[in-house]
């Protein structure tokens, strides 16, 4: 009987060992970003084993829209992805853009994976319901 590590382990090895170097840099991309994409959307104070995970709830998008606040948001986003994500070295934060609907920031990473560094660049857009959409730019 196989272990489920062991199982975990066969099934990341196994498919994809004929991958090229670009190709795991593009998988681990993606992976980062469905991580930040998650944990942006939670809610501070939701998670128990951690209190202080997760982003704050935005009542009143109005709030948001003043650039005070955007970069209070913005020192936020950075604090809480440098925080509970381990492979992300550095994190710089630009404000896009901003109408009644949603405000854009730029983010780049730089990410520090077991042989290699490599930098991301994502749109995080956070949208009137309080929820973040997060993209790669390219």
């Amino acid at each position: 009987m196989i272990r489920l590590l062991e199982r975990l382990n066969y099934l990341s090895v196994g498919p994809h060992e004929e991958e090229t170097a670009r190709d795991r840099v593009i998988r681990s991309h993606h992976s980062v970003v469905d991580y930040i994409r998650k944990l942006l959307n939670v809610r501070r104070g939701s998670v128990a084993v951690s209190p202080k995970m997760g982003m704050p709830y935005v009542n009143n998008f109005d709030d948001v829209q003043s650039t005070a606040s955007q970069q209070v948001l913005a020192d936020e986003i950075k604090t809480i992805v440098l925080k509970y994500h381990g492979d992300v070295a550095k994190v710089e934060i630009k404000l896009l853009n901003r109408d009644q609907l949603s405000v854009m920031f730029r983010c780049s990473m730089l990410l520090s994976f077991k042989h290699t560094d490599t930098r991301l660049r994502l749109l995080v857009q956070l949208q009137a319901d309080s929820t973040y959409e997060v993209t790669i730019h390219e």
